[in-house]
């Protein structure tokens, strides 16, 4: 899929993990940052919108990459379901949900008290700007089983290399 901020083609990257909190993708020519979210199935992402809060990661997470970075970035919000539904054509798909974050707030949480941690935790409440909720795509469901073990060889390898999977 071409970034939806400047609808360059190819530009996305995956940069996900646990160094790029609220970095998931990014897109290499214009510095679009989008965060993917999860929910339930399509009536939980519809009730987020229209309460206007999606749970978000750490709210520590967000506020060094928000003082890191300047100009501050376009930071999009997409969300996809857990739970496939279908299109039109009876087709199995994910449909992927899409919102420009207007702001981040912190919320407590079971583990913002842990007596283990030398600090306070807080996650985030994910605030969405008003009229930018857009479909974007559907990802579609690759028929057949899939195997995850060959997947991971393969992303190995196109990572690194023949030689680093073979030693």
């Amino acid at each position: 899929e071409p970034c939806y901020n400047c609808k360059f083609q190819k530009a996305l990257r995956w940069n996900g993990g646990v160094r790029a909190s609220w970095q998931d993708m990014i897109c290499t020519n214009c510095g679009a940052m989008y965060t993917v979210k999860t929910e339930a199935d399509m009536e939980a992402i519809e009730k987020a919108f229209v309460v206007n809060s999606i749970p978000g990661g750490s709210f520590s997470a967000w506020c060094r990459m928000m003082n890191s970075k300047q100009p501050l970035p376009q930071m999009y919000s997409v969300i996809l379901p857990r739970k496939p539904t279908f299109n039109r054509k009876h087709e199995t798909i994910f449909p992927v949900t899409i919102a420009e974050i207007d702001k981040v707030y912190p919320t407590i949480y079971p583990g913002s008290f842990d007596p283990k941690s030398q600090s306070i935790r807080f996650k985030s409440s994910i605030c969405l700007k008003p009229n930018t909720k857009a479909k974007w795509f559907n990802l579609p469901i690759p028929s057949g089983i899939i195997d995850m073990g060959q997947i991971a060889t393969r992303v190995f390898k196109e990572r690194f290399s023949e030689e680093a999977y073979h030693r």
